[in-house]
């Protein structure tokens, strides 16, 4: 924890951890990204950072990712909640945006990333991972197609 709060003195309204426990981002006025040393207890290496449009509130790597050099690119995304009522696609081996989704009201609070089920593969076989988000006016589900990801 250490040299993640000494590089970045910030408020953390998010925080995930990849599908293989290797990866940690937290979200604030920027998303950082940090390296898990699993034989060192709560060390963080920071290894990059993404800045948002203002500060967001939640974040979410999709449930399959490995955010390595050998993951795989359609997967290795962490969805992060802007402050302008927009969800960031950003790539978590190489910090960088891919994409931007627009929502129509804002969001707040934490965020869910879950895989579809096969019923809903098999009504819509591009859908790729459901975002739960909550709004004022209650919870907002968002489909992520495979065309929305890197």
């Amino acid at each position: 924890m250490r040299d993640l709060t000494n590089n970045a003195s910030d408020n953390v309204f998010g925080l995930a951890v990849d599908s293989v426990s290797q990866t940690l981002v937290a979200n604030g006025n920027s998303a950082f990204f940090a390296d898990i040393n699993a034989s060192a207890l709560f060390n963080l290496r920071l290894q990059g950072s993404f800045q948002t449009t203002l500060p967001g509130n939640g974040v979410a790597y999709h449930p399959q990712a490995v955010c390595t050099i050998g993951g795989n690119v359609h997967t290795r995304v962490a969805f992060v909640m802007q402050g302008d009522s927009s969800i960031a696609v950003v790539d978590c081996f190489a910090f960088r945006k891919s994409k931007t989704i627009p929502v129509r009201t804002a969001l707040y609070g934490p965020m869910r990333a879950v895989l579809p089920t096969n019923g809903e593969l098999a009504i819509d076989p591009t859908l790729s991972v459901k975002l739960y988000c909550l709004t004022k006016e209650g919870l907002l589900v968002i489909p992520i197609r495979t065309s929305d990801l890197p």
